[in-house]
């Protein structure tokens, strides 16, 4: 099986070291700039999944066997991916997918926050090659290039309706990439309804990250904190009602309850998030959401495929979303001066 993986940022390189703790060949797609990092240091993690691993360039064919992690800036013609993943920040989806549009690829899905990316990648791929995916991976990158691992969380994989019969030819792949993935030490599962996966990430994006970014407050550190949990609580609705509108109502996952936030008390969810926090590991690096780290480091944030897409949405099937679109609002002002600082 070979697997590429376009972005090596702290979730293509923990996905990287999942796949190559399982025996499967990865290779990451890189800028340039980044490649002699990657080559010097290799992929250095700590917290919930620890460890190192090297990483070359693309051998020779005269060099012996191939390396388990190699890295690129471009796809070499030796390379033939089963999978590959898209793990860049959603703001930098298109120019990602434009690079390998043509290329011979077999089975593409996009990791990123938010609901459209993959309308975006079947626009260079075809709805036919993309497949479904989503996880709750919280990972940060240090400046010194280490990741910290603070939840491997759940990543969820699976065949799209839009796919039609190409979804079941889909499902052989899916599940053995999901087998590898739980090899690798990472929480994965095979999910026949990953249109609802999908949706309730969206929800739990939005809803977390909106609040943990606006009061520059670990979303572990909100657990114990109720007003947070309602501010998150109320726009989960929001989101949870535009998914509604469009056929596709959220629902429980391992580890992403949302369809039990909807139907239980406030109060009962609150008291769920205070058993969380006793149970963490308080060895563990703090849960930063990836909006609150570039937030942080003064890197522009994905507000448009997080928030913009959900309100776009919103606004086409007549839904109301105040809440929602508040957060958006606030958060596009940061943004802004984020980008003029670039």
């Amino acid at each position: 099986m070979e697997v590429l993986i376009v972005g090596p940022g702290s979730l293509g390189q923990v996905y990287a070291a999942a796949f190559a703790r399982a025996g499967v060949q990865v290779l990451l797609l890189s800028r340039p700039a980044r490649l002699q990092r990657l080559y010097q240091q290799g992929i250095r993690l700590q917290g919930a999944l620890a460890g190192q691993w090297s990483v070359s360039s693309w051998p020779n064919e005269s060099a012996g066997p191939q390396p388990t992690i190699v890295a690129s800036d471009r796809l070499p013609g030796g390379f033939h991916p089963d999978l590959t993943l898209f793990t860049t920040k959603g703001h930098q989806l298109d120019d990602a997918a434009s690079v390998l549009q043509g290329a011979p690829l077999q089975w593409i899905v996009g990791l990123q926050n938010g609901i459209s990316k993959d309308e975006r990648l079947a626009g260079f791929f075809g709805a036919q090659r993309v497949v479904g995916g989503a996880t709750t991976i919280a990972a940060e990158r240090t400046a010194g290039g280490e990741v910290l691992v603070a939840v491997t969380g759940t990543t969820w994989l699976g065949p799209r309706s839009a796919q039609g019969a190409a979804g079941k030819e889909a499902a052989p792949l899916l599940q053995k990439a999901v087998t590898m993935l739980q090899k690798g030490g990472l929480g994965a599962e095979y999910s026949t309804a990953i249109e609802r996966a999908e949706w309730s990430k969206a929800a739990n994006a939005a809803a977390f990250f909106g609040v943990s970014t606006l009061t520059r407050t670990p979303w572990s550190d909100a657990w114990t904190d109720p007003p947070l949990l309602r501010a998150a609580l109320s726009l989960v609705r929001e989101v949870a009602a535009v998914a509604e509108a469009y056929g596709t109502p959220v629902d429980d996952f391992t580890g992403m309850p949302i369809g039990r936030y909807l139907r239980q008390s406030e109060e009962e969810t609150i008291s769920n998030f205070a058993h969380m926090a006793q149970r963490r590991d308080p060895n563990l690096p703090p849960m930063r959401v990836s909006m609150l780290q570039d937030l942080l480091a003064g890197r522009p944030m994905e507000v448009e495929p997080v928030f913009g897409d959900l309100l776009a949405k919103a606004e086409a099937a007549q839904v109301e979303t105040p809440r929602l679109r508040f957060v958006y609002h606030v958060l596009s002002g940061l943004n802004q001066k984020l980008m003029a600082q670039v």
